[in-house]
């Protein structure tokens, strides 16, 4: 359609595209002059981010959304073992060891480093994506309302696809804020068009610098979340690099030396990536850890991917279990995830159970039902009201995308006589269309393989629907701003990409108010289920001669404020290194058990097991949820050939009962 520009602006806006995008040589004023304008956004930018953050603080108590972060925070700061630790298991060595020495600083006092550094790494995501589109828009020399209606226009859709993950802060998403961010630069970054200009390898390195700096952040904090988004991250990359380079025909882009410049920066990506995951395996190299990493594989294995419950009837299965030396007391103990009173259950048994649940459910489906049911829960994810408002956003940002396209397509086409304008038209069209079904194409692929999978948590499909949206959010604000190589015309800004950006602020203002219900409905929650919680970690607290080992599915339901002062954060008369000793209780499951690090904290307190402790040492007790019934746990000592008794030794509120478990003669 027409542009919002008059025809003196646009030859303004075309000569400050072409000041700021390329200076001459030996223009020190003009460089002056745009790194003053680039800090003038920097701290706009900086400010309005800040601003949001501290409206959240303001608003909402911060929380960590799994028990997965709280446990990861607890190592890092050594409230698990009484000293920071270095190895944290769920998150690469080289990020851990970082954090560990910054909790090291604090000599005991404990700070939550941990949570500061991802509401930091969301911060810092958001505050990147406004910067870049303000700066671009400056550097084309569009009027400052537009600006807004633009910045508005990405960072309103995205604040509500980050809502609830901004104040229930997890690991993986905030592994998706990262590679949003990361995303988002690639497609809006200024590539140098021409592959035979001088240069050229730095400018296209340093173009694509920022994107691959977020990544390597990321891939350390949750190497699986940081692998499973990069492929959107990478078609963010081609679509840029698409377009920026000066062909006639798309598949000309890949011969010559910018194919070159883009192997260049895939190796390097590659070879970072690489060199985290070598020291990480370097850090891990004890045996120890290298028996518990094989024994952790398998448990992530059983219990994420073996469906529920993971582990298969014993009565149906009993002749597979028997050549496998797992007994039905060991199946029990797998089931109810109580399993590190097992002392016998090591990495090798734990892959038979698993190569087990794997037969029986093979069993139980064909591919071709699965497929079909992967199929239907894809459908299910672009339509149903369970994953809105992410769906909405994606599938407004593919028609918003695409009616411009065509919209502008009929424009140029219709109104124009020259051939040559027609040609470029119809070209950017085809770019456009390409890029939408390309990006439909690679996102459907990772759909299915999460949904064959089986496991699809709302912080894998958020993740997933947000990476999306941003790269659809960069298409649409490149085709605003008509300063592409491929178009060749002066910047501006057409009516239909104003309009599409006015439509994306007026569907994220209409569903903004009901994430924020459900993050203040969600906030009162857990402000009311984590009450028993507290009282268990008091009662912890005030019995420090003594040690709690707890059933894992009785706290599954608790989470943790971040910032917050807990009971068993203080210092002990027993001092670690840091002047402290462990927290007096543990679960007798979960992904840190039987590791090192949660035989140093047992250790700590004279234990060498938690099953020999709760039958051997007088101040060892077991802690379940009121009404549980506990006679597993005397089936477990029996198949050990061990005859206990559990009684009631006390009560934590209305919520937990405390057990003593003895050895009758």
């Amino acid at each position: 359609m027409g542009s919002l520009f008059g025809k003196k602006q646009r030859k303004n806006a075309a000569a400050d595209t072409e000041r700021c995008g390329t200076p001459a040589s030996g223009g020190t004023e003009n460089k002056r002059t745009e790194w003053r304008a680039a800090g003038r956004v920097l701290l706009a930018a900086a400010g309005v981010t800040a601003a949001v953050w501290i409206g959240l603080a303001l608003a909402w108590d911060f929380y960590f959304d799994l028990n997965d972060d709280v446990l990861m925070k607890d190592i890092l700061s050594g409230r698990f073992t009484g000293t920071p630790e270095s190895r944290n298991i769920q998150m690469l060595y080289p990020l851990s060891w970082l954090i560990s020495r910054v909790y090291g600083l604090f000599r005991g006092q404990r700070p939550d480093v941990y949570g500061a550094f991802l509401l930091l790494l969301q911060a810092v995501s958001f505050g990147l994506v406004l910067f870049r589109t303000i700066r671009m828009e400056q550097k084309a020399g569009i009027a400052v309302w537009m600006r807004v209606i633009s910045a508005l226009s990405v960072c309103l859709p995205m604040g509500v696809l980050c809502l609830y993950h901004a104040v229930f802060v997890q690991y993986s998403v905030t592994c998706a804020f990262l590679c949003g961010a990361a995303a988002y630069l690639f497609m809006t970054m200024d590539l140098p068009g021409d592959p035979e200009a001088e240069g050229y390898f730095r400018s296209f390195f340093k173009a694509c610098l920022p994107s691959v700096i977020l990544v390597m952040i990321s891939f350390p904090l949750r190497s699986e979340m940081t692998l499973l988004c990069l492929p959107l991250v990478l078609c963010g990359a081609l679509f840029a690099y698409v377009r920026a380079t000066k062909r006639e025909r798309v598949r000309d882009c890949f011969v010559g030396r910018g194919v070159l410049a883009v192997f260049f920066v895939l190796i390097l990506l590659g070879a970072g990536l690489g060199a985290e995951w070598t020291a990480d395996r370097a850090a891990l190299r004890d045996p120890d850890w290298q028996e518990f990493r094989a024994y952790f594989d398998a448990r992530t294995e059983l219990y994420d991917f073996c469906g529920a419950p993971p582990v298969p009837d014993y009565d149906e299965y009993e002749e597979a279990y028997r050549k496998a030396g797992v007994t039905r007391e060991e199946t029990e103990l797998l089931n109810n995830y109580n399993f590190d009173l097992d002392d016998s259950m090591d990495a090798a048994k734990l892959e038979q159970v698993v190569q087990i649940a794997k037969s029986a459910r093979a069993s139980q489906t064909t591919r071709q039902l699965t497929l079909r049911n992967a199929g239907w829960n894809y459908r299910n994810s672009m339509v149903s009201p369970a994953y809105m408002p992410y769906n909405v956003l994606a599938a407004a940002g593919y028609l918003l995308l695409l009616l411009t396209a065509v919209s502008e397509l009929l424009h140029r086409s219709l109104r124009q006589k020259d051939p040559i304008v027609v040609r470029r038209a119809r070209r950017d069209f085809i770019h456009v269309l390409f890029c939408a079904v390309f990006l439909f194409l690679v996102r459907t692929a990772l759909w299915m393989a999460i949904m064959i999978g089986g496991r699809f948590p709302d912080r894998i499909t958020h993740s997933l629907f947000l990476v999306e949206f941003m790269i659809l959010a960069g298409l649409i604000l490149i085709r605003g701003m008509r300063a592409s190589v491929l178009t060749k015309e002066p910047a501006s800004w057409s009516v239909d990409i104003f309009a599409a950006q006015l439509m994306l602020i007026a569907v994220s203002a209409l569903l903004l108010p009901g994430q924020a219900r459900r993050v203040q409905t969600e906030s009162l929650r857990r402000e009311q289920v984590n009450q028993p919680y507290l009282a268990y970690l008091q009662y912890c607290a005030d019995h420090t001669d003594n040690f709690y080992f707890t059933d894992v599915y009785s706290t599954v339901d608790f989470s943790e404020k971040m910032f917050a002062a807990y009971p068993d954060d203080r210092g002990r008369d027993k001092a670690g290194q840091d002047g402290a000793m462990p927290t007096a209780h543990d679960l007798c499951g979960g992904w840190a058990a039987k590791s090192p690090l949660s035989r140093k904290k047992l250790a700590a307190f004279g234990y060498s097991s938690a099953a020999q402790a709760l039958i051997r040492a007088d101040n060892a007790y077991f802690v379940a949820e009121k009404g549980m019934d506990t006679t597993w746990l005397v089936r477990w000592y029996a198949s050990q050939d061990i005859t206990a008794a559990v009684r009631r030794a006390d009560m934590i509120g209305d919520s937990f009962d405390v057990w003593k478990v003895t050895i009758s003669h």
